[in-house]
């Protein structure tokens, strides 16, 4: 742990009485080494910040504690490794402003993180945010975990998960970020959300009873999940019942309250697909393999993806009812009917996704996701013809990259109306224009796989 006393300085910006002086303690954190704290005592009550920065960079500030206090504790975040940092700590008291500067260097980052290298960056091209939140799951002991990184692939922030997790979906909020995790092992029932700030100081863990893939969340603060629901279930074909695994989606509210919104058994009978007998789930067959949930705040609606059957889900939402059911169906003519005749929206099997991932709809409403296409692992965006209920291929990216992602894989829509994705376990991160060019681009070095990733704009809550 480094420690960094600063010399005293105070200088009065205002008249009025001088404050008592008072020494800032400087102290980088030894869970997160380029996170520094700053702490100091006044002997009168005192409202204060940070204003601080890299000496070529432009300088930032904390948010100012608003309460007046003898107790001054300020993080400062968003700071690459191995830098000298100046800072400021400035105390007002009653009209009076004191000011103690120093500098301080923050630390080194732990030798398994694996390396993450900008490799494409054309500044007039990408949006505006200024940084990346996303999941790594290695295969070494602290390779796996969340990371924040900025648009020069500066390790910002980190946190190593234990060997055997798996961090996969995350969500960016004011101050910090969700993200789901799980074990390796589907036998064992351990999958979480936890709920983490930039600063530390806020952390929480969720359980996620059965949950697996894919997580929602809402505006009130409610979260949802895919939870695993195995069923026994008789088949005529074998003459003999069968433990089948399908999905439900859980909604938890902020007041911790749990039920179940939605089932597939509720909607169909299970049929055999092409990874029914791929030993995935050691609770029975993988018959719907949900992997991808979406909350959609322009519809209302939650957007389930449902991988074995080549299916996604608008689901509504019935707050009364405390359920939710199939509104629209999207896919291809075949596959598991959740929805009557006119709310099933149909590909051609020629531009039919396959094995999608994490599908999501964009400003225009056109359908987005990572799909096997030409056996080979693509972003497809659909257009929908409600009157004709057809999907139209009509944008993919990555078929020239020849890429396969064995798991994971996401794409969003940006405000610009870039695209920000992620190519799972080959390990690349692109932001790609409208007309198909390689804005920024990130690579993870070979045994990295790189999960979901969100821009954002500030460590600090508004």
């Amino acid at each position: 742990m480094a420690i960094h006393r600063s010399t005293l300085f105070a200088l009065l910006l205002f008249t009025g009485c001088t404050p008592g002086s008072y020494e800032v303690l400087a102290v980088v954190k030894e869970q997160v080494a380029t996170v520094v704290e700053l702490s100091w005592t006044t002997d009168e009550p005192g409202s204060s910040w940070v204003e601080f920065g890299i000496d070529d960079q432009d300088a930032l500030s904390t948010p100012s504690l608003a309460e007046p206090s003898l107790d001054h504790v300020h993080t400062l975040l968003g700071l690459p490794p191995y830098r000298e940092v100046w800072y400021r700590a400035v105390t007002e008291f009653e009209g009076d402003v004191v000011t103690v500067e120093g500098r301080v260097t923050t630390g080194g980052l732990p030798a398994e993180l694996p390396e993450l290298t900008v490799t494409v960056h054309q500044p007039e091209l990408i949006a505006s945010e200024r940084y990346l939140l996303g999941t790594m799951l290695g295969e070494g002991e602290g390779t796996s975990g969340v990371y924040a990184l900025d648009r020069d692939g500066n390790w910002l922030w980190y946190q190593q998960d234990p060997p055997g997790s798996i961090p996969l979906e995350i969500t960016a909020t004011d101050g910090g970020f969700v993200y789901n995790r799980f074990g390796d092992d589907p036998a064992v029932d351990d999958s979480m959300l936890r709920r983490v700030s930039f600063d530390g100081a806020t952390e929480e863990d969720i359980a996620t009873p059965l949950g697996h893939h894919a997580f929602a969340s809402f505006p009130d603060g409610s979260l949802a999940w895919i939870a695993i629901d195995p069923r026994d279930w008789w088949s005529d074909e074998e003459q003999a019942e069968l433990p089948v695994v399908g999905d439900a989606v859980v909604l938890r509210t902020p007041d911790g309250e749990q039920r179940t919104l939605f089932s597939t058994w509720d909607w169909v009978e299970p049929e055999r697909t092409p990874m029914w007998d791929d030993a995935f789930y050691p609770q029975g067959a993988d018959w719907t393999h949900g992997n991808g949930l979406h909350y959609d705040p322009e519809r209302e609606l939650l957007v389930l993806s449902l991988r074995n059957v080549n299916t996604v889900l608008d689901l509504a939402l019935d707050d009364a009812r405390g359920e939710a059911w199939p509104l629209r169906q999207y896919g291809i003519e075949g596959d598991a009917r959740f929805v009557e005749e006119d709310q099933l929206f149909e590909a051609s099997r020629e531009e039919a996704f396959h094995m999608q991932h994490d599908p999501t709809f964009t400003a225009d409403g056109t359908l987005l996701l990572t799909t096997v296409l030409e056996a080979r692992t693509q972003v497809a965006e659909y257009t929908i013809e409600q009157d004709a209920q057809k999907l139209r291929l009509t944008r993919t990216h990555g078929g020239e990259e020849e890429l396969f992602a064995s798991a994971m894989g996401m794409a969003r829509e940006l405000p610009n109306g870039n695209w920000l994705v992620s190519f799972g376990t080959s390990g690349l991160v692109q932001e790609v224009t409208p007309q198909g060019e390689v804005a920024w681009e990130l690579q993870a070095s070979a045994g990295c796989a790189l999960g979901d990733v969100q821009l954002f704009d500030a460590f600090y809550a508004p």
